[in-house]
């Protein structure tokens, strides 16, 4: 019998496979959520990266939230192999105890767009209204109306004052809503 574990490694193997033929971001989402591969997964929302995380049952993506290509969730963490290798680790933990395997799930709240090649890090969640700009490290909670880039991922403006700045530029080059 295969365990549960199994399972769902071999469920995530297959999606990845299905979602090659998915070329656009919205149809991936679909096809996301009408699987149930996440723990939760809202309306409206965008996925292009081509892998999944490795334990997608533990994140929760709430509506219109935007996800660039290669945006990498790193849900777990595999110290557990280097730490039980290790007798001075070992001998310092009860007799028949070992390191484990360590997982933290993520929640990303709505209106949330993360840019290319970013991570997104265990246990933390990024509330509504923000803006993780590409090639960031998301190392902590994010708050509200914010937007963060960097490695690792710090503070850069209120939301407020991005859209002011994205109204002028759009102005200028007359760009307009893409429908």
């Amino acid at each position: 019998m295969i365990n549960e574990r199994k399972k769902d490694r071999i469920k995530r193997i297959f999606t990845m496979i299905f979602m090659r033929f998915y070329r656009g971001g919205h149809k991936r989402a679909e096809y996301l959520k009408r699987k149930n591969i996440f723990k939760s997964f809202g309306d409206n929302c965008y996925w292009f990266p081509r892998k999944l995380p490795a334990e997608p049952g533990i994140i929760t993506i709430h509506n219109n939230v935007n996800i660039a290509t290669d945006v990498y969730f790193c849900d777990h963490d595999v110290i557990h192999h280097m730490l039980n290798n290790v007798p001075e680790y070992v001998d310092q933990l009860p007799s028949g105890v070992y390191y484990s395997y360590r997982t933290s799930g993520i929640e990303i709240m709505d209106n949330v767009f993360i840019g290319a090649h970013s991570i997104i890090m265990g246990g933390i969640k990024i509330e509504s209204n923000v803006i993780i700009a590409a090639g960031s490290v998301v190392t902590k909670d994010v708050p509200k109306n914010s937007v963060f880039g960097g490695n690792p991922a710090k503070y850069i403006c209120d939301i407020d004052c991005y859209l002011k700045k994205r109204t002028k530029v759009s102005k200028n080059e007359g760009i307009h809503n893409e429908s």
